[in-house]
């Protein structure tokens, strides 16, 4: 007995159809990828430049302490709680997002907040409660041809953190103060010279405009010595120069200058250097000093033939401080 066979002939050529949609789909799939998967790692791209840029002006500005809500001033920002930036925000970390295109549009969001260092472990970081920013940033992107095959839309993220560190600094003369006017002063005709060491030699951290006295203009600040690439021995000859960093003011320094020829510069707002011995135990006060010793010419740097006497002032506790007055 023969088998019976039946010809589907209106059937020929199903499964080359199912084929050809198949690779449609994978072709689409594919180029969606491509399109997207672009845009997406452009747009990933531009977003951690904008958080890095946030996160680095919002540390700049709690480092200079310009980022206090006690004076009336838009740009500033309070650090005891985490904050989303508006569309018009002026607040220092928002404005550098949205110059970076990102918070401008409700699309956008841009997350400021202030984590424990624990985020952070094995940094050693500043004293003080403000020494950490987190900025987020996430924006809402369209896509393209991947909608037929999945979401019409994909959320990118970015995270940058900035922080205050520890670091010592060798800063020859830092004076600390805050917010004194007149934190730097002199009076007559004082000479201050420094002999090798960093490319910063004198650091004002008073953010007062007045933080230099105006009246110093018989005072000479001689930086013409200092700086790394002197040898640090006497008599002080191989230096180039260094800076004179001041964050308050004047904006013009009001003293002779002398920044040598690396050149030095007076550097005006310079941010702050942080008290290398803040978190150093004050020690226990010395013998009170001898008096000052007169110091014969030529001997242990005084000159041979000195415009005044020389003295010798030995360490120890000065218990109404050093005056000193028509003396080498």
């Amino acid at each position: 007995m023969r088998p019976v066979t039946r010809n589907h002939h209106d059937e020929k050529g199903q499964a080359l159809l199912l084929v050809v949609v198949a690779l449609g789909i994978f072709l689409i799939g594919a180029v969606g990828m491509a399109v997207d998967g672009g845009t997406m790692y452009v747009h990933r791209q531009m977003a951690q430049a904008a958080a890095d840029a946030a996160a680095q002006a919002g540390i700049m500005s709690m480092f200079n302490g310009t980022h206090s809500t006690a004076a009336a001033v838009a740009a500033r920002f309070s650090t005891g709680s985490a904050f989303n930036c508006t569309t018009t925000d002026l607040r220092t970390p928002c404005v550098y997002a949205r110059q970076n295109k990102f918070g401008a549009t409700a699309a956008d969001t841009v997350t400021v907040d202030f984590p424990a260092t624990s985020v952070a472990p094995g940094v050693t970081f500043a004293s003080g409660a403000d020494t950490l920013i987190r900025v987020t940033v996430q924006r809402n992107i369209n896509t393209t041809l991947m909608r037929m095959l999945g979401p019409s839309t994909s959320t990118i993220k970015a995270v940058a953190i900035a922080a205050i560190v520890d670091v010592v600094s060798p800063t020859p003369i830092i004076i600390t103060h805050p917010t004194m006017a007149d934190a730097l002063s002199g009076n007559g005709n004082a000479i201050v010279r420094i002999c090798g060491g960093p490319s910063r030699s004198i650091q004002v951290n008073s953010r007062n405009p007045n933080s230099v006295q105006s009246s110093m203009a018989n005072t000479t600040i001689d930086l013409s010595r200092a700086g790394p690439l002197d040898s640090l021995a006497f008599p002080c000859t191989t230096g180039t120069g260094a800076d004179f960093g001041d964050l308050g003011g004047p904006a013009a320094y009001p003293f002779t200058f002398l920044p040598g020829t690396k050149p030095g510069k007076y550097l005006q707002p310079a941010s702050r250097i942080l008290d290398p011995l803040v978190s150093v135990p004050a020690p226990a006060a010395p013998a009170a000093a001898p008096a000052p010793a007169a110091l014969a010419n030529g001997v242990n740097g005084c000159p041979a033939a000195p415009a005044n006497p020389c003295k010798l002032y030995s360490p120890g506790l000065y218990t109404t401080g050093i005056d000193v007055k028509n003396e080498t």
